[in-house]
């Protein structure tokens, strides 16, 4: 058991030539870890579950806001390896989900609540072709018809992926 306070870490680059260090913090269920404020980098957030290489990593958006803003809590890539994660983004932020041993429900957040969007997005995908879908035609589907508007322009980012899932276009086609 790793014992709760502050630690640090010191790393020595012994050779001539620039040494790139990236480090993760992964949470547990005792609770978050973080890095300290001056130590913290924004860039290169995506964690070690989302780093698969046939994965469709996805980040969150708010659905309800006007401007569809990229959330806060969702990570930006690229992977250490520079492979372009996330894929695509989905709604995560304020979505209505299922209380469990109620019939309500309630607001949550997080990549685990755009996730789903995708789920469903391939399961109905599958649904309507015509024969069984390999991992690269679901793939290319999916990130083909993504939304561009946020974010601008045709490329990958780093935080919306090739941009936002879009259902109805990507079945149709």
């Amino acid at each position: 058991e790793v014992r709760a306070g502050s630690w640090s870490i010191v790393l020595e680059n012994v050779g001539t030539d620039t040494a790139e260090f990236h480090g993760w913090i992964e949470r547990d269920d005792a609770g978050s870890s973080q890095f300290s404020h001056a130590d913290n980098y924004p860039r290169f957030t995506i964690s070690s579950l989302a780093c698969g290489q046939n994965t469709i990593v996805v980040g969150s958006y708010d659905a309800t806001a006007g401007n569809l803003a990229i959330s806060t809590f969702s990570a930006e890539g690229p992977t250490r390896d520079r492979r372009r994660k996330p894929e695509v983004s989905a709604p995560g932020e304020s979505v209505f989900a299922a209380r469990s041993l109620t019939q309500t429900t309630m607001a949550k957040s997080g990549t685990s609540m755009a996730a789903p969007h995708v789920t469903g997005l391939i399961a109905l995908l599958m649904q309507v072709k015509s024969q069984p879908l390999t991992i690269d035609e679901i793939r290319n589907a999916v990130l083909r018809f993504a939304r561009r508007n946020p974010p601008e322009g045709n490329e990958w980012q780093s935080r919306y992926g090739a941009g936002r899932i879009d259902v109805v276009t990507s079945i149709r086609s």
